[in-house]
């Protein structure tokens, strides 16, 4: 009985075996044949997408490379004129000093923000630069990838000729002269001297500070893909207008916006926004538009530079605390905000350079606290350009003050923030 029992339990047992083993390989089988068939559509069906250049009308970009002193590309309605011997004279000029500043300065610049400046530029903040005037040259050479940049100055926006072939041969020399006298101070110094720039600008064809924010914008590799005139209004948004506004119009702007996109990324559009706004506290303290305005725009990264150590005095402080509350990276020679005035344990701070007293038109300025630190602080690097006010007297500083709350962040998202 046993033994009749065994022989027929055990086919059956084996029979079993035989049918469970086939069942889980062919489920592990169809596991794997799962996997593969997922992982390649995974592989397949992701394309790298080429990013697409802005398509833009080439009409400002050309008037930009005119005004500049660099040759057209192929189509433009301006290359005749480049057979002017007022533009001739005035490219030959222009090369030869920018060749100079961009050997003495700009390069060094440029190399000494891939290191010193890496952590701000790669926050993906906007950039603020009062006292600015015309200057994108200096903060865009320091600061190459923010979106948005935010210059504010005393002088008018002013305008540009909406057709240069009907300018006459005269007019043409005397707008490039008073191109070529405005900048200078640039190529001396890197820095615009803001009582002498509004003087020039009134008597000159310029007529405001476009036509040298659109030459240094395409000095600097960018292509230019519209303009616009800019009013604030009471929300503190912004109303746009084209450059052919009427003189009813004309009255309300107060500003300008200059869209681009750079030589290295020619699919992302950025703006540079330049709005004449008097920011000593008299004036500043009833302009609550513009206060609105520029506390959205927080987090910013800070440039100051050639300020006529204006936020030094009290009559300047509504704009020296929006700076200090807003900016999470301020980069600065010593006549932008006093040391004194940040706050030790908001703040870390990097010393470059060497610093001397002001030089004779602000030498009652004194900072004996920052004076101090040059002198006992042996970890001071030295700076590898000379820019500002000190620029010939070799004592040029900077500093570079990282708020502490976010000195081991991770750099925030890029958004545009227009």
């Amino acid at each position: 009985m046993k033994s009749s029992l065994l022989t027929f339990l055990l086919p059956a047992f084996l029979l079993f075996i035989f049918t469970s083993g086939t069942s889980c390989g062919s489920e592990k089988q169809k596991q794997q044949q799962a996997e593969v068939k997922i992982d390649s559509v995974k592989k397949d069906s992701v394309k790298v997408v080429p990013k697409q250049t802005i398509s833009y009308d080439r009409k400002y970009n050309d008037i930009a490379r005119f005004i500049a002193g660099i040759n057209q590309t192929p189509g433009s309605s301006l290359t005749g004129l480049e057979k002017k011997e007022s533009w001739l004279k005035f490219q030959k000029s222009i090369d030869s000093s920018w060749k100079k500043l961009e050997a003495k300065r700009l390069k060094p610049m440029r190399d000494w923000a891939q290191t010193e400046l890496a952590a701000a530029n790669s926050s993906g903040s906007d950039v603020f630069y009062p006292f600015g005037g015309p200057d994108f040259l200096n903060v865009f050479t320091f600061f190459p990838n923010s979106r948005n940049y935010t210059i504010i100055g005393l002088e008018p926006p002013g305008e540009i000729p909406s057709d240069f072939t009907k300018n006459s041969d005269q007019e043409l020399e005397k707008y490039f002269d008073d191109v070529h006298v405005s900048l200078s101070t640039i190529f001396k110094g890197n820095y615009f001297i803001t009582k002498r720039m509004i003087n020039e600008l009134k008597f000159s064809e310029l007529k405001g500070t476009l036509p040298l924010l659109l030459l240094f914008a395409e000095r600097t590799g960018n292509t230019i893909t519209d303009l616009k005139y800019l009013s604030m209004n009471a929300d503190s948004s912004l109303s746009e207008f084209p450059l052919n506004v009427s003189n009813e119009q004309k009255e309300k702007i107060s500003g300008v916006d200059i869209s681009f996109f750079t030589a290295t990324d020619s699919s992302t559009l950025r703006h540079c926004y330049y709005f004449r706004v008097n920011l000593q506290d008299n004036y500043f303290k009833n302009n609550f538009v513009y206060q609105h305005y520029l506390n959205n725009q927080t987090p910013v990264v800070t440039y100051l530079k050639s300020a006529s150590y204006l936020m030094h005095y009290p009559t300047f402080s509504m704009i020296r605390k929006i700076i200090l509350h807003n900016s999470d990276y301020l980069l600065q020679d010593d006549s932008g905000i006093a040391f004194k005035y940040f706050e030790k344990k908001v703040w870390n701070f990097k010393f470059y350079g060497k610093y001397i007293k002001p030089t004779h038109d602000f030498s009652w300025i004194e900072q004996n606290d920052l004076q101090a630190i040059y002198a006992t602080d042996t970890t001071i690097r030295p700076l590898p350009f000379a820019l500002g006010y000190n620029w010939y007297r070799d004592g040029v500083s900077m500093l570079l003050a990282v708020k502490k709350q976010i000195s081991s962040a991770q750099p925030a998202a890029v958004e545009n923030k227009k």
